[in-house]
């Protein structure tokens, strides 16, 4: 049987509900919400799940810990170990600790882009990248496509370039000027 209606008294008791019992909303219950006997589901099966607050705190399950914070017209934090470690505020982005890894794949660069006044001119752009075979560049894409600036190689020469052509290397024996 189908609850139909809640009156002003409202409910005297809690609900109850076995493992994998559901309470569904909605025509046709889009919205699940239910407890398998591990995991808990919140189940939206069209359109978007929204939660509206001006302030939402995501809790680890003894209610002690912040895993997240979001605030209308402000800050989304994001924790590790209730430290903040990731932060969004007018003017981008904060990262908190002593290191941010970028990783790339197994057998692929990682790159980290940097594009000054939102990137619409190709002067504005600027990237890093530590390569699969191990050496380091700066490059700008001033001409319309990617050129070295820097070349840095472990344990070895640092070479500089003008224009993408190479103008100063270190050597094992000091420098070569071109």
């Amino acid at each position: 049987m189908a609850l139909t209606k809640i009156d002003d008294r409202g409910l005297k008791t809690p609900i109850d509900l076995l493992d994998n019992e559901k309470i569904r909303l909605g025509t046709g219950n889009d919205l699940e919400l239910y407890h398998n006997g591990t995991d808990t589901h919140l189940d939206n099966d069209t359109g978007e799940l929204a939660l509206r607050s001006d302030r939402i705190r995501l809790r680890g399950k003894t209610g002690n810990e912040t895993l997240a914070f979001f605030e209308e017209d402000a800050a989304c934090e994001l924790y590790y170990d209730n430290v903040k470690r990731f932060e969004t505020h007018s003017e981008g982005t904060y990262h908190y600790g002593h290191s941010t890894f970028i990783i790339g794949d197994e057998g692929e660069s990682a790159q980290l882009f940097l594009h000054a006044d939102d990137g619409d001119d190709n002067a504005d752009k600027w990237k890093l990248v530590a390569s699969a075979g191990g050496p380091f560049y700066l490059q700008n894409y001033t001409s319309g496509s990617w050129e070295s600036n820097l070349i840095a190689y472990g344990n070895g020469a640092v070479e500089l370039y003008h224009n993408n052509s190479k103008k100063l290397e270190t050597t094992s024996s000091g420098t070569t000027t071109t």
